[in-house]
């Protein structure tokens, strides 16, 4: 009995780590339109842009990782919210996703004149924000943390009290004076 009573609260701890799942979908640059950027001098500068769809919609971080063959500062604009970041770095910017969005690439000029590749595979990984801050729990995650907390603990204590030898109750005899 004790056995299936333990498995079920491994069964209910298992369910509870289920519910941490936060909808997250990511892109390459090929998926956007883009492919390998050349960019024969950076002296010149580039610019790109493309149009995308998204499934997820609403209030995201988005994390974005480019690769290339030199590190060179990159602006990146998604729905008007932009971020500067270097080729060799992985950068997050919070944003909204909507059904239909714009992506935009500049790289300005700069020194040393260069011959730059930004790869195809490049990432940009959107996460949904739930609630203002990234860090926070999702409502399904709190359900699940609220019914571990209003079911373990009394099958603990009935564990418990199984497996404790009863000791006899020591009766003494008083008197009451009023």
């Amino acid at each position: 009995m004790e056995s299936k009573i333990i498995i079920l609260i491994f069964i209910m701890i298992l369910l509870a780590s289920q519910g941490i799942y936060i909808p997250t979908i990511r892109w390459t640059f090929e998926d956007l339109g883009f492919s390998d950027i050349l960019i024969e001098n950076t002296l010149r500068g580039y610019n790109a842009s493309a149009e995308f769809s998204s499934e997820l919609v609403g209030s995201v971080t988005f994390s974005i990782l480019i690769y290339a063959n030199a590190s060179i500062r990159v602006k990146i604009t998604i729905n008007n919210i932009s971020v500067e970041l270097y080729t060799d770095k992985n950068t997050s910017l919070e944003g909204y996703l909507m059904a239909e969005n714009r992506i935009e690439i500049v790289i300005p000029p700069q020194l040393p004149a260069l011959s730059v590749i930004i790869y195809k595979n490049s990432t940009i990984t959107a996460r949904l924000r739930v609630g203002g801050n990234e860090n926070d729990v999702s409502k399904e995650t709190l359900r699940y943390i609220f019914w571990m907390l209003v079911l373990v603990p009394p099958i603990l204590v009935y564990l418990y009290r199984r497996r404790a030898p009863e000791k006899g109750l020591i009766e003494e005899v008083g008197v009451v004076i009023t």
